[in-house]
């Protein structure tokens, strides 16, 4: 049964939140400018509203995952410092003698209560209009990019991350005891993952079995991490590499394995908006998702700020059709994009061709028209054939027997002018110097809040993670421009 917020009980103890908590902490000024209800209305669906035994209230638990993000915490170690840091239990609207929840209560809500609800959009919104309000930020520009996330398990199986885990703990262990070695379950030799599984189960039971142990904070913390892994895989219909994570390039010697979170941004740096896509998707793809999504939330856009990757003929169209500006410099690839008819990408990073097999180009040369002036230059890229020949897609791409496997883009000699001459204005110079903001923030994300590594596995797990940091990230910044207006 789905209760509700009014009814936490008090408590004799609830004055100490006066003595021990400051009214400038953090938690607490985040929990007095945001009216969580909306959590309420937005999971009500995932609960019987009149039957069955009292479920723990949706908000509390979604702070819990709040507190995840800002701490960089387990789902074991932020109920347990839940149970003893006040500012916790503050932010938590729980009484100071109250009881915490149990850690697996954490993977059911976020596996059963959040599934299939527009999480990510809704506390994004909800930051964004509090900004508003506190009229914080102007409403008419934002900056996009995109940053990567690697995937738990690196492009390893599920069986090779839990091996790497297990073997990190036990070798903390031994620091402290190698006796237990005697204690530990023989290792798995086997290469089924249900082994694997047994054997890391036994292993965490014996560890357990000793208290000594757990006093260890470095102990107790590769200990949960092992555990949520084992939880994770429980959770996984298929227990080998991430399923939905993919590899994307930083540059062409430069890869990573897992996913992108397509942001735009005001120039105050609050997030407006956000796509979690795997990790081999182009960038200028999401720019009108990430413009509406922006509008959603309440801004009323005329600037558009972004690297080479936005420059493409649709989105220079699309901006034209919405009538702002797009602070994206031409690049001449970019702009006619890659063609209709075949699923080759361009990646901006790595200045090269991906093919639909995930492969990209080695080489790059330019053909010149200077005999027949009528024809447009062009930009031709060239593939290793040894990849080509063994390629499970090569059916229809790659003649066999061909010495070369090459794409080909045209670059017209008179698109754009419009917003080439747009680029070289001093208005445009001015707005572009603005796109750094949103690299610090990216960089805010992946060091501050762990944004740079999965916590779990999967698009889903993805858009949890994204939700949560990205609203965390989003209050303190709303906090700070507030406390700067008041000073001013």
């Amino acid at each position: 049964m789905l209760p509700t917020q009014e009814e936490l009980p008090l408590s004799q103890w609830s004055g100490i939140y006066d003595v021990v908590v400051p009214k400038d902490n953090r938690l607490r000024r985040m929990n007095d400018l945001v009216d969580f209800s909306f959590i309420l209305e937005e999971l009500k669906s995932k609960y019987c509203q009149d039957n069955g035994r009292k479920a723990i209230c949706p908000i509390q638990m979604f702070k819990y995952l709040i507190l995840k993000s800002i701490f960089e915490l387990s789902d074991v170690d932020v109920v347990e410092r839940s149970q003893y840091d006040m500012s916790f239990k503050y932010f938590l609207d729980i009484a100071p003698d109250a009881k915490v929840i149990d850690p697996s209560s954490l993977t059911k809500f976020r596996r059963k209560r959040l599934l299939d609800n527009n999480l990510l959009d809704l506390l994004i919104g909800k930051t964004v209009q509090l900004a508003l309000e506190h009229q914080i930020i102007k409403k008419d520009t934002i900056i996009v990019d995109a940053t990567h996330t690697r995937s738990r398990y690196q492009s390893k199986s599920a069986m090779n991350f839990i091996q790497e885990k297990s073997k990190q703990l036990r070798k903390t262990i031994y620091q402290y005891d190698e006796t237990i070695r005697e204690q530990f379950p023989t290792k798995s030799t086997s290469e089924n993952i249900q082994d694997e599984l047994t054997y890391t189960q036994q292993l965490v039971s014996v560890i357990e079995k000793n208290p000594s142990l757990l006093n260890i904070p470095s102990v107790s913390t590769k200990l949960n991490v092992v555990k949520e892994v084992l939880q994770d895989c429980e959770h996984e219909s298929k227990l080998s590499e991430d399923k939905d994570a993919k590899t994307g390039y930083k540059s062409a010697d430069h890869s990573f394995f897992g996913f992108k979170s397509h942001l735009s941004m005001t120039d105050e740096r609050i997030i407006t908006a956000a796509v979690i896509t795997a990790g081999d998707k182009a960038d200028g793809k999401y720019l009108a998702d990430l413009v509406e999504k922006s509008e959603a939330a309440g801004m009323e856009i005329r600037h558009v700020i972004g690297d080479t990757a936005y420059s493409g003929r649709t989105n220079l169209k699309y901006a034209e059709t919405k009538r702002f500006k797009l602070i994206s410099k031409l690049h001449p690839v970019i702009t006619h994009g890659a063609r209709k008819e075949d699923q080759f990408i361009y990646v901006k990073d790595a200045d090269r061709y991906m093919c639909p097999a995930g492969h990209l180009s080695k080489t790059k040369g330019r053909i010149k028209r200077r005999i027949d002036e009528t024809r447009s230059d062009q930009l031709k890229y060239f593939w290793d054939v040894s990849i080509c020949k063994s390629c499970p897609l090569r059916d229809g791409c790659y003649r066999d027997g061909a010495k070369t496997k090459t794409y080909s883009i045209t670059i017209p000699k008179s698109i754009h002018l419009e917003q080439e001459s747009f680029q070289n204005t001093e208005e445009f110079k001015e707005l572009a110097r603005s796109r750094y903001k949103i690299e610090a923030k990216n960089s805010e994300l992946k060091n501050a809040h762990g944004y740079n590594k999965a916590i779990t596995s999967g698009l889903f797990g993805m858009h949890i993670q994204a939700a949560s940091t990205i609203f965390a990230v989003n209050m303190k910044r709303i906090i700070k421009l507030i406390d700067e207006k008041e000073v001013n």
